[in-house]
């Protein structure tokens, strides 16, 4: 809501981004977003975010994630296959896969735009909230 849109176009975090990513950023629209992941099976499979969210910042709001919950609902990223086509990384996926769970309050900033990634489905019972802030990088 409001709090999030604030904080996605606040000067403290824009600079914060800068620094990570060596170079000035910008929001790319007026508002971030939240998804949900809440019914067995729901996932996002291996994809580039838009073009214009050169860098992205995840962060878990909510996981009830059970420690018996394997790699249901992690994220999974290729940073080896960075240029390569994505169909080549979706033809063996378990190789150069790196899963990482995201726990409430932990943020992952990454190249949303150039790292493929995923998030991996959710089994019955989980329930995961993540907001998804995107980014230009100004490379000037």
């Amino acid at each position: 809501g409001p709090a999030q849109q604030q904080f996605y176009q606040s000067g403290e975090l824009l600079h914060r981004l800068a620094a990570e990513a060596g170079a000035a950023v910008r929001p790319t629209g007026a508002g971030a977003t939240y998804t949900y992941y809440c019914r067995e099976g729901d996932y996002i499979g291996i994809h580039l975010d838009i073009h214009t969210c050169d860098l992205v910042a995840i962060t878990c709001l909510s996981d009830n994630s059970p420690a018996d919950a394997g790699n249901a609902g992690k994220l999974c990223f290729w940073p080896g296959a960075m240029g390569q086509p994505l169909s080549a990384v979706r033809a063996r996926p378990a190789e150069g896969a790196v899963v990482r769970r995201l726990r409430p309050g932990e943020t992952l900033v990454m190249l949303g735009g150039l790292l493929p990634h995923a998030l991996l489905p959710v089994r019955a019972g989980q329930l995961r909230i993540i907001s998804v802030m995107c980014f230009e990088v100004n490379a000037a």
